[in-house]
């Protein structure tokens, strides 16, 4: 986005002020509006990392699923044959 001069200098004036006003009530800029800190996402929730796979599809090995989402194509059609989840799991 491209802003004027004058817009941008004033934007970055009250940063300044914002930043002093966060400091004198002992807080941080960051704290008061939710930015990134401590690798945590914009909107404030802990990032996670990857999950382990729980079931894997028989007819191909390679195809995994954590059990978290949108249930796969060949999960979804190993339900619809009368497969259990419980059989699909991987030991």
């Amino acid at each position: 986005m491209c802003w004027p001069r004058h817009a941008v200098a004033e934007r970055e004036a009250l940063k300044v002020k914002l930043a002093a006003l966060a400091s004198e009530g002992g807080f941080s800029v960051e704290e008061l509006f939710g930015g990134k800190t401590n690798g945590s996402k914009a909107n404030g929730t802990k990032a996670r990392g990857k999950v382990a796979p729980k079931y894997c599809n028989p007819a191909d090995a390679s195809q995994h699923w954590s059990g978290r989402g949108r249930q796969p194509l060949w999960f979804v059609a190993a339900l619809k044959k009368g497969i259990k989840p419980e059989k699909l799991l991987i030991k």
